[in-house]
């Protein structure tokens, strides 16, 4: 059981929605087994070289575009200057951040074409996060939209990142994204060996 503070919309919450997207979002997902029997594995979240039942994914994302992203506050009338971070949550030899440049004064449909890659040792436990900020020099940047869901979910080639507001509502901006997952073959050579 976990209690979660439902009065604010941190990054918690977003990762709370997309990890019980998965199931259908019926709000229960089983854990993966080598939780589940955790004396029959080499499991150990703590020590990242030891080796576990399932091979490691390679994950590869290009940040081709985005489309539509809204501005910091009904407000303002500032043109977004946005940049994109994407961010492994799960264990922590599995978190990893990077992000893309800033693009000035264009919210409506800047290009980046940048692409990230992430090798992931659990991908049963991990959420992929995409959010998208507001660059301000003077002030903390503003966070004008995000998505989070879990790896296992994740669909491979060119897609649509449809985008949350903070308040986990739907919005009209979306990521363009081209999405690689594989498994990393050098473990797999490894295990072979042993």
């Amino acid at each position: 059981m976990t209690a979660l503070n439902f009065q604010n919309t941190d990054d918690m919450m977003a990762l709370a929605y997309g990890k019980f997207l998965d199931n259908g979002g019926c709000g229960y997902v089983l854990k993966p087994n080598y939780l589940i029997q955790s004396e029959l594995t080499k499991y150990n979240p703590l020590n990242a070289q030891e080796l576990d039942l399932d091979y490691p994914q390679i994950l590869t994302i290009t940040i081709i575009s985005a489309q539509f992203l809204s501005r910091p506050s009904k407000n303002s009338s500032d043109i977004p200057d946005p940049y994109v971070t994407v961010s492994i949550h799960g264990l922590p030899c599995d978190q990893q951040t990077q992000k893309t440049r800033v693009i000035e004064n264009n919210g409506f449909d800047p290009i980046w074409n940048e692409t990230f890659t992430f090798r992931i040792r659990y991908p049963q436990m991990t959420l992929v996060y995409f959010t998208v900020f507001d660059y301000d020099q003077f002030t903390s940047n503003t966070q004008l939209a995000r998505f989070c869901l879990p790896l296992l979910m994740i669909q491979t080639g060119y897609r649509h990142v449809h985008l949350r507001s903070r308040k986990n509502l739907p919005t009209h901006s979306t990521l363009f994204v081209h999405i690689d997952l594989k498994s990393d073959t050098n473990q797999e050579m490894l295990s072979a060996q042993l």
